[in-house]
């Protein structure tokens, strides 16, 4: 739903962020190809957070477009799964809150973020006082052609998704 023609828009789907992506990484980077999940905006009111959670991708990038009032803080355990090892118990010590992987970081507008969401656990705190914390979500991977599930976009935009897509039968089930 955000226009082509909006700067945020045009900046996901430039060239110039993919090349400085891939400069940053050193890796070549695609933009998520799901309809739902590669371009989002992130509005939460006061009591709003974000659980505990990793992203499909495994490379996201967000931009703090407004900071709350307080709260709202960027949580994160770094890197702590990988391809071969779920590790489970450092997981559930860090939703046990028992961990000392845990990173904050109370970002600022305009921050831009580059995090390995797939391998490293992160949530957002509740957000305090009447600002909103608003924060763009551009999804990118290191593997093309990256779609998530129907049910991870009917639980995150709400069941529009569903009526919109039962229609489609081209989205991944």
């Amino acid at each position: 739903m955000i226009p082509p023609d909006f700067l945020l828009s045009q900046l996901y789907h430039s060239k110039l962020m993919l090349d400085f992506l891939a400069a940053v990484t050193g890796q070549t980077i695609y933009r998520n190809q799901d309809p739902y999940q590669s371009l989002n905006i992130s509005v939460m009111d006061e009591g709003g957070c974000q659980q505990w959670h990793f992203d499909s991708g495994n490379m996201v990038t967000t931009l703090l477009l407004q900071e709350p009032e307080d709260g709202g803080v960027f949580e994160y355990a770094p890197a702590i799964r990988s391809e071969t090892d779920e590790n489970f118990d450092a997981v559930q010590a860090v939703l046990d809150d028992h961990s000392d992987r845990v990173h904050s970081n109370r970002l600022q507008a305009g921050t831009l973020s580059l995090f390995r969401g797939h391998y490293s656990l992160h949530r957002v705190t509740p957000v305090e006082g009447k600002r909103q914390r608003i924060q763009a979500i551009l999804g990118y991977s290191t593997k093309p052609n990256l779609l998530g599930s129907k049910e991870s976009s009917i639980l995150h935009y709400g069941l529009r998704v569903a009526e919109i897509e039962a229609s489609n039968p081209h989205y991944p089930a």
